[in-house]
């Protein structure tokens, strides 16, 4: 398939949005190959970042954790500037919490809240720092995300968290300083 002038192919644009229909209807692994046809469809065009983006949610929808996290490797390193960067964060963060992955979970949704300009990802990131902190990273790592964080609205949620654990290991009057500060 030839590619037209300004990076244009038809080719991309055909297999992209065949893999967006097949991915909305929840067909992943046909989406997952559409995606990649858009990609090799040309060596450079209009559709390839948001192919390689979909490829990585196609491959955490079939719970290819593992691939999936290198393909987000693979478009943060190749388009280090792209507008998909949180959405890449958010997906590579979702695929270390399934490979159990904590501490590189909660770095990457930090990162994602960081730089979130959609609602929905600094939603989403937050609820998933919150759990990981809540359930499963190290009392020690929680203390030290409380002190070391600035953002208001992850500080507070970790604080939170940070005062219900102490309060499950018999530290309340640590609790209540921590929310207090008295």
């Amino acid at each position: 398939f030839p590619v037209t002038i300004g990076g244009f192919g038809q080719a991309a644009e055909d297999f992209f949005l065949l893999g967006m229909r097949q991915y909305a209807q929840k067909d992943f692994r046909p989406a997952l190959q559409s995606f990649r046809s858009s990609e090799e469809s040309a060596p450079f065009n209009h559709r390839i970042t948001a192919a390689m983006v979909m490829q990585a949610k196609s491959l955490y929808a079939l719970r290819n954790y593992s691939e999936s996290a290198a393909a987000c490797d693979t478009v943060l390193q190749r388009f280090p500037a792209t507008t998909y960067r949180e959405d890449l964060l958010f997906t590579k963060g979702m695929c270390l919490y399934n490979l159990t992955d904590y501490s590189g979970t909660m770095d990457l949704m930090l990162q994602t809240f960081a730089i979130a300009q959609d609602r929905l990802n600094r939603e989403h990131s937050l609820r998933v720092m919150e759990s990981v902190a809540s359930d499963y990273l190290p009392l020690e790592l929680v203390e030290r995300l409380v002190s070391d964080t600035l953002r208001p609205e992850v500080k507070n949620i970790l604080t939170v968290v940070l005062a219900e654990r102490y309060v499950q290991t018999g530290r309340k009057e640590e609790a209540k300083h921590i929310v207090t500060g008295k």
